[in-house]
């Protein structure tokens, strides 16, 4: 399965780039495996852990195919994930 992960904004700042590709051996994947344990031995563990807590607390968006999504969702090959922080300002 290969999925694309994009990082929006102050996000792509962070994590010091704007996209990245993951070539996965999984038949079966949620968000929350995506989160919980990859993303963090690709972009460190402590960044990792910080990007899934931001999720869960609803402060970083999740879009998957151009649809909000949650930690639940099923991935599937050729799937494109976005993550972006709540627009703010005034």
């Amino acid at each position: 399965m290969r999925v694309f992960i994009e990082f929006a904004w102050s996000v792509a700042e962070k994590v010091g780039r704007k996209y990245l590709w993951l070539n996965l051996d999984y038949e079966e994947l949620s968000l929350d495996d995506v989160f919980k344990k990859i993303l963090p031995s690709i972009l460190g563990e402590s960044l990792g852990v910080v990007i899934y807590r931001l999720i869960q607390e609803r402060e970083l968006l999740v879009i998957v195919n151009g649809v909000i999504g949650d930690l639940t969702i099923k991935l599937k090959d050729g799937d494109k994930i976005l993550i972006q922080p709540l627009a703010s300002g005034g």
